[in-house]
């Protein structure tokens, strides 16, 4: 059976309860409902209008990545538009826009009224019950990820998060697994509280150092898998753990991590099977894309994508953008990473530009190179990869 059929509709599998929230109130006001329970951690409340239009979607992380005073920031200035389904789609296709758009909840909207709300864990779920749930979890995880020292600083474990495009590093004594040091930690105990400090909030911890060790922040103990657990107890752990992402452990030695994304992307490719060999994903976020350009990027992905395909074979090609402030010719600075995971390897092309394009064009070279590095490809591919940097020659 398809996955599309096994996985069912979007009514199947929405939750019928959630928070709404108006745009024009006062983020105070859903702190308050998180830290008083009204609103879990990992909930997004729905974002509205005065007049109970859709508006987007609000999450407690986006409140403290935006480093603005809850007492002073209205709702409407943090909250990110998100796409919208419908309970008569297929509900494979609220884990497409969840890749698409880096979201893990989809507000599901008929004739113009909010009547659910499908969220990331319950789509793991119902993924995970049928054949797909035996899946090993080797087939999926990103193998021997980087890892961290227990002594290095947190300012270079956020250094190396950057470089690597990752939100989570290992955290290692010699070759012993101690620790997982994530983006989360890292903000609760260093970010938030300076934040407080500065909005006026004297109460609670102190922000810890940049300078001080990892091994002061990180997660312990850690939860392990083995290579061969199969996603259906590898999404059970997660949830029974509250966590996001699990270490694989071979004999001992760290052999790679698996993430809720990672498994979301898997369903994804489920789907593609049959149609093309690497699934092109795109994450936009909440960046406002002109379509000619949006098309010439997957033009460029997908030649991309058939140059590589037989010595990539089947996969995944995630693409993230992330928007600065900064502008040359009205051109918006852009931070592109390529997130490649393939039978023929896993492979990461990070790098910025001037405009969408530009920024793809650089992580796609980025990427070249770490798909020539050290491997056997055809000589034609080698050439045209010389050639190319030729070009940058003067």
């Amino acid at each position: 059976m398809e996955i599309t059929e096994r996985f069912g509709k979007v009514e199947d599998i929405m939750s019928r309860t959630f928070n709404v929230v108006k745009e024009d109130e006062f983020l105070s006001k859903v702190v308050g409902m998180f830290k008083e329970g009204e609103a879990k951690p990992t909930e997004a409340l729905i974002v509205v209008d005065s007049k109970g239009g859709y508006k987007g979607v609000l999450t407690e992380r986006m409140i403290i990545r935006s480093r603005l005073d809850p007492k002073e920031t209205k709702v409407k200035a943090v909250y990110r538009p998100a796409p919208k389904l419908n309970p008569k789609d297929d509900a494979i296709e609220a884990v497409i826009l969840m890749i698409e758009n880096d979201l893990k909840h989809i507000p599901v909207i008929e004739d113009n009224n909010i009547v659910g709300l499908v969220v990331d864990v319950d789509v793991l779920e119902k993924a995970v019950k049928g054949d797909f749930g035996l899946k090993p979890v080797k087939d999926i995880m990103t193998k021997e990820p980087k890892v961290i020292e227990e002594r290095v600083s947190i300012a270079s474990a956020m250094a190396l998060m950057r470089e690597e495009g990752v939100s989570r590093l290992p955290v290692v004594r010699g070759d012993k697994l101690v620790g997982i040091i994530s983006i989360h930690d890292i903000v609760e105990q260093a970010v938030l509280p300076r934040d407080k400090i500065r909005f006026g909030d004297f109460a609670g911890d102190k922000p810890k150092p940049l300078s001080n060790p990892v091994k002061g922040i990180m997660t312990k103990p850690v939860i392990t898998i083995s290579p061969n657990t199969i996603l259906k107890d590898a999404v059970r752990l997660m949830l029974e753990h509250n966590i996001a992402s699990l270490i694989v452990l071979d004999k001992g030695k760290i052999a790679g991590i698996v993430t809720k994304t990672d498994i979301l992307s898997a369903i994804a490719q489920e789907k593609r099977i049959g149609k093309s060999r690497l699934l092109v994903q795109f994450s936009f976020n909440r960046m406002s894309v002109d379509s000619t350009e949006q098309e010439r990027m997957l033009a460029d992905m997908e030649s991309f994508a058939r140059k590589y395909s037989n010595h990539l074979g089947e996969g995944v090609i995630t693409v993230y953008f992330k928007q600065h402030r900064e502008k040359w010719r009205n051109l918006p600075f852009i931070h592109c990473r390529i997130m490649i995971k393939s039978e023929g390897g896993q492979y990461v092309g990070i790098s910025n530009g001037w405009g969408f394009s530009h920024a793809l064009q650089n992580a796609l070279e980025h990427a070249e190179r770490q798909i020539l590095k050290g491997k056997e490809m055809e000589y034609r591919f080698v050439d045209e990869f010389i050639n190319k940097m030729l070009e940058l020659w003067h």
